[in-house]
């Protein structure tokens, strides 16, 4: 995906609430799945600022990392330890409904918060 292609996509929801002046009547379709990979995404952006920055991503962006890398299908090598953190503290999610998926990131999320 070019970089346009990727902020075209990005930007998808802002360009239609910008715009929608001129489309009263108009409709945007949020899939939970792009909102997902967005916060994903910005988790991601935030880690690489360490790079050049003091930054720590906070116990919920951890979290969120992981359960991302858990609802998604597998695509990772097994040794790769990221997904194996992931596989570990939530096991397999990507064929659960999303509520589970919800459920377990929540669930997660409180127990490290209250500490592990």
């Amino acid at each position: 995906m070019s970089a346009s292609e990727y902020f075209r996509v990005m930007r998808d929801a802002q360009n239609f609430l910008k715009h929608a002046k001129d489309d009263a009547d108009g409709t945007y379709v949020l899939n939970p799945d792009d909102t997902d990979a967005l916060a994903f995404g910005i988790t991601l952006n935030l880690g690489e600022l360490k790079k050049v920055m003091p930054v720590h991503l906070s116990i919920e962006e951890q979290v969120l990392q992981l359960w991302y890398l858990a609802c998604r299908e597998p695509v990772y090598k097994p040794d790769f330890e990221p997904y194996r953190a992931a596989i570990a503290l939530f096991g397999d999610l990507h064929k659960e409904p999303r509520d589970n998926r919800l459920a377990a990131g929540r669930l997660a999320l409180e127990k490290e918060l209250n500490g592990g």
